[in-house]
């Protein structure tokens, strides 16, 4: 699968008083493995054709690949992609973005969301289910479907306090189409904010 994501990384630390913060990425940068700004948290990445790739599968036991933006260690964010499917059919891929996330070896602390190809034999591919993730000892999810399956979708993720909301644009129209949300029972202090790629998968772009 690879994506492309525009306004990588729109961050804003919420809470009064603390001054917020704002970040996008273009990720113009020359090809390579170098990402400069960014941390590889899971798996690794490079520079492409001005789209970042994760170009490995993460370790076992962590499911995504992640990278995140240095410098935003933040509790309450706001981030924003916009991911483009250009997938294999019949293999389950995901993308999306992460908070709170703080850089243990498997998925032990952060929140996440992702639209994912879910495909089997009968489905063609594409994204056709969406979901709002906190990883501690566990991964708990809240989840809806995707109908009809979509190409393209942009995601803003509101994460403030104990509310997770996850927002979709299906047709990139400019109307959020969808709305999951979560109430979170871990994770609620700041951490890192990034991108999450492939899902058991051996690529995934993004683009500003």
């Amino acid at each position: 699968m690879s994506w492309k994501i525009l306004s990588v990384l729109v961050l804003a630390g919420l809470a009064a008083p603390v001054r917020a913060q704002a970040y996008s990425d273009s990720f113009t940068y020359p090809d390579g493995t170098v990402v400069p700004g960014w941390t590889e948290k899971r798996a690794d990445w490079v520079v492409s054709a001005g789209r970042v790739h994760s170009v490995t599968v993460p370790t076992p036991g962590a499911a995504h690949a992640i990278m995140t933006k240095d410098g935003f260690n933040l509790r309450d964010t706001v981030t924003e992609i916009t991911a483009y499917y250009e997938g294999v059919a019949n293999t389950i891929q995901a993308g999306g973005l992460c908070v709170r996330e703080n850089g243990a070896p498997t998925h032990t602390n952060l929140v996440l969301c992702k639209v994912q190809d879910n495909s089997t034999a009968s489905m063609p591919p594409g994204f056709d289910i969406r979901y709002v993730y906190e990883y501690a000892a566990t991964g708990v999810s809240t989840a809806s479907a995707i109908a009809p399956i979509i190409s393209s979708a942009r995601i803003r993720f509101i994460v403030v306090n104990n509310q997770a909301t996850m927002l979709v644009d299906n047709d990139l129209n400019g109307t959020w189409d969808s709305t999951l949300t979560r109430t979170l029972t871990s994770q609620l202090g700041a951490g890192d904010s990034g991108v999450l790629a492939a899902y058991l998968a051996p690529a995934c772009a993004a683009r500003g």
